[in-house]
């Protein structure tokens, strides 16, 4: 993960890296994930479960993307062969369509 974020800081701005940063920081510390080859489709969804009691769904879906898109990241580099979370989905919210935004 470290040379992920590596590449990451040269690549996206100093908001996004936190964002990836603290992402990982809270999913790597959640039960039966220790390290890369413990991350599953069942634990992430088991993390989005924990994290919807807390924060709102947006929240879930930009900390679950950060995760995606650095084991992607890691998959480019050739550090992984798979990325293990990449059948997860986003959590569906509510349509903007009809909400009478402005």
């Amino acid at each position: 993960m470290e040379r992920s974020l590596q590449v990451s800081s040269s690549n996206n701005a100093p908001r996004t890296l936190e964002r990836e940063k603290e992402a990982l920081r809270i999913f790597i510390g959640s039960p039966g994930v220790e390290q890369l080859s413990g991350i599953t489709p069942v634990l992430m969804e088991d993390y989005k479960a924990r994290m919807l009691k807390g924060v709102s769904a947006r929240t879930v879906s930009i900390e679950v993307g950060a995760v995606k898109t650095m084991l992607n990241r890691t998959v480019e580099l050739g550090l992984i062969p798979t990325n293990p979370i990449a059948s997860v989905q986003k959590i569906k919210g509510p349509s903007r369509k009809g909400c009478g935004c402005i």
